[in-house]
């Protein structure tokens, strides 16, 4: 049997659990929901919740702490939106990422007006990319396993 065979086999596989390791990781890893919550009591009290299936991270900003949001575009093999958080220390983090700036401006627009009415009293903006993100994993996983198949296949037939 010819080493290219082996070779191509074995960088085959490689790929192939690449996909599976990618897809684990989309499935249990990657935040999929973000939520961002403001009450205003006394004064504002905002919580950023990013969570998956398995764990969260929770973020609370106090009072004065926060200022608002603004639109930031970023440019990462295609041109997306982020909606970035103010504080009276700078931009706070790059919370939620549209494909269209009218999107994202939407949300800044929402959060802004509730941190300059006082009359709001709740406001909560929710993303939840889950659908996407087990799709995706779910594809990885499917492409990896029926390669990684074929391969065994392919070499067992050849012994």
């Amino acid at each position: 049997m010819p080493s290219n065979f082996h070779k191509s086999i074995n960088c085959f596989s490689i790929g192939c659990i690449f996909f599976i390791f990618f897809g684990f990781i989309a499935f249990f890893e990657l935040y999929k929901v973000t939520n961002f919550t403001c009450e205003r009591t006394t004064q504002i009290n905002c919580q950023l919740t990013y969570s998956n299936e398995w764990k969260s991270s929770v973020k609370t900003y106090f009072g004065e702490e926060f200022r608002g949001a603004k639109v930031e575009g970023h440019y990462n093999e295609r041109y997306d939106y982020y909606v970035t958080f103010l504080s009276n220390s700078g931009k706070v983090s790059d919370v939620f990422i549209y494909p269209f700036q009218s999107e994202a401006q939407k949300i800044v627009n929402k959060i802004n007006t509730f941190i300059s009415n006082s009359q709001e009293t709740l406001i909560t903006v929710t993303q939840d990319n889950s659908n996407s993100l087990n799709l995706a994993a779910a594809i990885c996983v499917t492409f990896g396993v029926f390669g990684l198949g074929l391969t065994l296949y392919s070499y067992r037939n050849y012994i």
